[in-house]
């Protein structure tokens, strides 16, 4: 699992990095003062702050971010995937019984509180890349709130 993490926190930083890249100079300095007011204000809305992202960017900046928050998504699923069937072959028949069995009570209350799948924004995705902290997405709460 520590492999894993590591493998995790590489492809969010190579994420971060080609995200930035992708920016102009004036367009980082904007998304530095955004995030920086974001970050002192009373009461910060992740949701406007996404919006005023938005706004900044040019066509090009939005569509190589979502194209790059897609492509991190995929790598990340296909690690864990990696990473879970290494765990699952290690349990007894007895064991991946069990965790087959909670599997499918999760899915199922996973089900009952799925909500419709938001389409990419490149504000949301910038956001959720810049102030990951300690390894985890998203502002205090959750990008999508």
């Amino acid at each position: 699992m520590r492999a894993t993490r590591e493998q995790m926190r590489q492809l969010r930083e190579q994420t971060r990095t080609q995200m930035l890249a992708g920016l102009t100079a004036q367009h980082r300095a904007q998304l530095a003062t955004l995030i920086g007011q974001f970050a002192i204000a009373p009461n910060p809305d992740p949701r406007a702050l996404e919006k005023q992202i938005d706004a900044l960017l040019s066509r090009g900046e939005a569509q190589n971010i979502v194209n790059l928050a897609s492509t991190e998504r995929t790598n990340a699923r296909n690690l864990m995937q990696a990473a879970r069937a290494q765990f699952e072959a290690s349990l007894t028949p007895d064991q991946l019984a069990k965790l087959k069995e909670r599997e499918q009570k999760m899915d199922a209350m996973r089900a009952e509180h799925e909500h419709a799948a938001t389409t990419p924004d490149p504000g949301r995705e910038l956001l959720h890349e810049m102030i990951a902290i300690g390894g985890e997405h998203g502002p205090p709460g959750g990008p999508h709130q």
